[in-house]
């Protein structure tokens, strides 16, 4: 439950009557007020769903980071976040992009389709100028991928020799048989060192659900909880293994965008993935996660036709 003055904070800025939304792995209160100017969206951390003080603590911290994000972003002129953010005690509000007034949280499924995507990755263009330096010290999602997949002492081919099978009677047939051709294939993607960074900022969580697009208004990019340094083409390449994971065709797209280096690196992190709990305990998290890998190694053989 929130606490008194969380819910202070919330009705200084947004009156109304939250309505709650249903979206991200993390464990924050998520909620949409429809208020008499505008709509706003509500993050706020709850310290009671947290059994563990480690995870307590990180998604308070990841919480004050976006926040932090937005404010440099906007003074570096950077369009493609929300109009407005308030931050205070562990309550984070986001100007909110509604459904009804033509935001679209999903590649449009229209003949807008490929001006959503040229939109997206212009925004994602205009992100690699912007310097990191001055936002982070040390801070490295690239860092944490290598050191939790490739990197690490245990064995992604074991992670997805023994956990994969679970969700064999749920994957469409295809999938399955790539699934298969690339547990067979680890040493072929494995990456043997960790990418470096080209000193930008990326945003390292780009998918679909953390996107808002309109007709009108472009690219928005909401979620910076995984901002760092980036490598170039980082956050493209993850979003065309999302538009290639819901049945897009992105071909035209890979030889501008699509890092090699970089869906090796996430395939190895999201395979190491499987077998360890989540958050909230619902492996729903770890199927996507399962999916988004085989996207990736599908992208790497379209690459290389």
């Amino acid at each position: 439950m929130l606490s008194a003055s969380q819910k202070d904070f919330i009705h200084s800025v947004a009156q109304g009557t939250p309505s709650p939304v249903n979206s991200g792995h993390m464990l924050y209160v998520r909620s949409l007020i429809d208020g008499a100017d505008s709509p706003w969206f509500v993050k706020a951390h709850d310290a009671g769903l947290f059994t563990i003080d480690k995870k307590r603590d990180e998604a308070l911290r990841y919480l004050k980071k976006e926040s932090a994000v937005y404010k440099h972003l906007r003074g570096q002129n950077f369009k493609h976040i929300p109009d407005q953010h308030h931050y205070q005690d562990g309550v984070l509000l986001l100007s909110g992009l509604k459904k009804e007034e033509g935001w679209h949280w999903r590649i449009p499924k229209s003949s807008d389709a490929e001006t959503y995507i040229k939109s997206v990755l212009g925004a994602l263009d205009r992100l690699q100028e912007i310097s990191s330096h001055e936002m982070f010290d040390h801070e490295s999602s690239v860092d944490f991928f290598w050191q939790n997949g490739w990197g690490s002492e245990d064995s992604v081919a074991v992670a997805v020799n023994s956990h994969s099978h679970k969700w064999n009677d749920v994957l469409h047939p295809s999938t399955s048989k790539s699934l298969a051709t690339l547990a067979k294939s680890i040493d072929k993607v494995r990456l043997h060192e960790k990418p470096e960074s080209a000193g930008h900022i990326s945003h390292h969580d780009i998918r679909q659900s953390n996107l808002a697009w309109h007709p009108v208004h472009g690219t928005v990019i909401i979620d910076w909880s995984w901002a760092s340094h980036g490598v170039q083409n980082a956050d493209a390449t993850m979003f065309l293994i999302d538009l290639h994971k819901s049945g897009v065709d992105v071909t035209s797209y890979l030889e501008q965008y699509f890092s090699e280096q970089y869906a090796k690196l996430l395939i190895g992190y999201w395979l190491l993935r499987l077998g360890e709990p989540t958050a909230s305990g619902n492996d729903e998290v770890r199927l996507h996660q399962l999916v988004s890998a085989i996207s990736a190694f599908e992208l790497l053989k379209l690459s290389k036709a």
